[in-house]
């Protein structure tokens, strides 16, 4: 089955050509959890248009933004799950041109969010 994704970001859509994220805990040595789930940071790389919208939020360092990251399934269009993220802050920021490549011109983010939530589950960051 063949998948897309699209950040949606204060009405506006770019298309997602990369993405990951996690939350994690630490273990003992018997495999235990022994900490609290961290975690809330996505990775993103999207096709660069003109707008310069995702340059601003990170250069702005008080910028908070909610948003979603909505993975479709091609073959009919629809909405596979969606990742909401609230809280967002842009920490970290690159813009690649690659005239040889499929995706000339890209960027690549990172969104460190107070909280993140996909279906039922949300785990939200205990930030002072």
């Amino acid at each position: 089955m063949s998948f897309k994704a699209k950040l949606e970001v204060e009405g506006k859509s770019y298309n997602v050509l990369n993405i990951n994220y996690s939350l994690a805990q630490e273990t003992d040595p018997t495999g235990r959890p022994s900490s609290q789930t961290r975690g809330g940071r996505i990775e993103v790389s999207i096709e660069s248009t003109g707008e310069t919208d995702i340059f601003e939020w990170m250069t702005n360092s008080f910028e908070r933004k909610d948003g979603k990251i909505v993975f479709i399934k091609r073959d009919n269009n629809s909405t596979l799950k969606e990742l909401y993220f609230f809280d967002g802050y842009v920490v970290k920021y690159k813009e690649n041109f690659d005239s040889y490549g499929k995706s000339p011109l890209t960027e690549t983010f990172t969104i460190s969010a107070k909280s993140i939530k996909m279906g039922t589950g949300e785990h939200i960051n205990e930030w002072i």
